[in-house]
């Protein structure tokens, strides 16, 4: 068992190292960039937020308590009212990152005057007090009060309303997405009539960028992936602790800890694999130097020539 909690340890604080560092370079990357700044991005940047306090939450609180010094009941309560607060905010801002993509994709006429900047930043804003609202507001206060009827009543409402709901809708919206995307990429038939022909140029224009495909469905369909593969272990285990279903092993206990941050350790990388002008901006920090070196030539030469 001992070695086992090492190992836990040790591909514990790797995963958070990778959650801190990756979403605290997108987080960077959106702010200071100017062309970044667009409608999908301020959706990514505000969950690169709630990820990176995951991972500057959730290991590093639960090891203090672990390690450092015994957490008495109330301090590992608050520990876990502020993880869970984080882990709620971030499945809410991949909620409204989703279907913002699924109206762009299903919609792209109405996405254009639907989604507007005041739009967005109370989608957001939402999308961080829900959660504050339902953990901090709510849980907490009923849980001092009267422990048993929060753990009986409150953890299966939050427990289907922020992972198992989830799960199913953003499935429902994902399938619906790459259903259409590979509807669009079959051979076209005769367009009949103008308001078809409409339709197909909106969403082709959608799909295609200067003769180049978009990755934003790419990018989605990895998100929600990882998302559901690493909650459906937490909701497993919540369902079974929560109905007495079956006694969970330790070591499953602590796989359930490791998906939860690796969850948000593994978002920054689909964005730089599958969001192209996020890969672009991330290729150009390694060959800032060299395009330096590559560019300062050629110029003297132009100068040289003229």
């Amino acid at each position: 068992m001992g070695k086992n909690v090492s190992w836990f340890w040790y591909f514990a604080w790797f995963i958070t190292g990778v959650a801190v560092v990756g979403n605290a370079l997108v987080i960077v990357l959106i702010t200071t960039k100017h062309h970044l700044q667009q409608k999908p991005n301020w959706f990514i940047l505000s969950l690169a937020t709630a990820d990176l306090f995951v991972g500057f939450t959730y290991i590093p609180f639960f090891y203090a308590c672990w390690k450092w010094f015994l957490c008495s009941k109330d301090v590992w309560f608050v520990r876990q009212t502020i993880t869970w607060t984080f882990l709620y905010a971030s499945v809410s801002n991949l909620f409204i990152l989703t279907l913002d993509r699924y109206i762009a994709l299903t919609s792209p006429l109405r996405h254009k005057w639907l989604v507007t900047p005041p739009r967005i930043a109370f989608s957001v804003i939402t999308a961080w007090i829900v959660p504050v609202m339902s953990r901090v507001c709510i849980f907490a206060p009923v849980h001092f009060s009267n422990e048993a009827t929060a753990s009986k009543y409150l953890v299966p409402v939050f427990l289907v309303m922020f992972e198992l709901v989830p799960c199913i809708l953003l499935c429902c919206f994902t399938f619906q997405m790459v259903h259409i995307v590979r509807k669009r990429r079959r051979p076209s038939r005769p367009i009949e009539d103008s308001s078809t022909e409409q339709r197909s140029l909106s969403l082709r224009v959608h799909f295609r960028d200067h003769g180049r495909p978009n990755y934003n469905i790419r990018f989605v369909v990895s998100v929600v992936g990882l998302f559901i593969l690493c909650y459906s272990v937490d909701v497993y285990i919540c369902f079974c602790d929560i109905f007495n279903l079956s006694s969970i092993s330790q070591q499953l206990w602590h796989v359930r800890h490791l998906l939860l941050v690796t969850n948000s350790a593994l978002n920054p990388i689909a964005y730089a694999l599958f969001k192209r002008d996020i890969r672009q901006e991330i290729l150009a920090l390694g060959c800032f130097n060299s395009n330096n070196r590559v560019t300062r030539p050629s110029t003297e030469n132009r100068e040289l020539r003229s």
